[in-house]
């Protein structure tokens, strides 16, 4: 399909819901199945950004917490929120000066978080702290973060697609 060949050592893993385009990882990583959500940690496929879950500050709603990780660049606190009737997971990214009042107003990305399992089914991030996904996929992440405040200090930008990398131990 699209005329790439996939290696056995390669597998789909991403699917970007604006563009219907999947992207690959490879198939060399730590298994998520001992680790909760709550403290996986995930790489992507440039090696450009870590995103690191985080217990949940209980400051807003939230079911998740997370830290975007930009290699040369700063580091982003995000969030997953499952609230008053909305049918989907809806992340959020921030930079950390963001004051809790005005958080939709310095929101550098938002959107759907999707997981992926280790049979490569697409799924809704769970809510509350269960086993961590294998992968996790930022829709349209990389393009909206091009296109925010910071393109003036960043030079790379992480893909959509996050591989599980390893469970912190603290």
């Amino acid at each position: 399909m699209f005329g790439i060949q996939l290696r056995a050592d390669i597998w789909p893993v991403a699917l970007c819901a604006t563009t219907m385009l999947c992207a690959s990882l490879p198939n060399v990583h730590a298994s998520a199945d001992n680790c909760t959500q709550e403290k996986a940690v995930y790489e992507d496929v440039d090696g450009v950004a870590e995103l690191a879950f985080v217990p949940p500050s209980g400051g807003i709603t939230e079911s998740h917490a997370f830290e975007l990780r930009i290699k040369d660049g700063p580091t982003l606190n995000g969030g997953i929120i499952w609230n008053m009737g909305v049918s989907r997971p809806n992340g959020f990214l921030t930079p950390q000066d963001c004051g809790s009042d005005d958080v939709q107003a310095c929101t550098l990305w938002e959107g759907v978080v999707y997981t992926i399992s280790s049979e490569g089914e697409l799924d809704l991030i769970d809510e509350g702290n269960r086993p961590a996904a294998e992968q996790i996929v930022l829709p349209d992440l990389s393009r909206t973060l091009h296109y925010s405040a910071l393109r003036e200090t960043v030079d790379s930008f992480p893909w959509e697609a996050f591989q599980f990398a390893r469970c912190r131990t603290d």
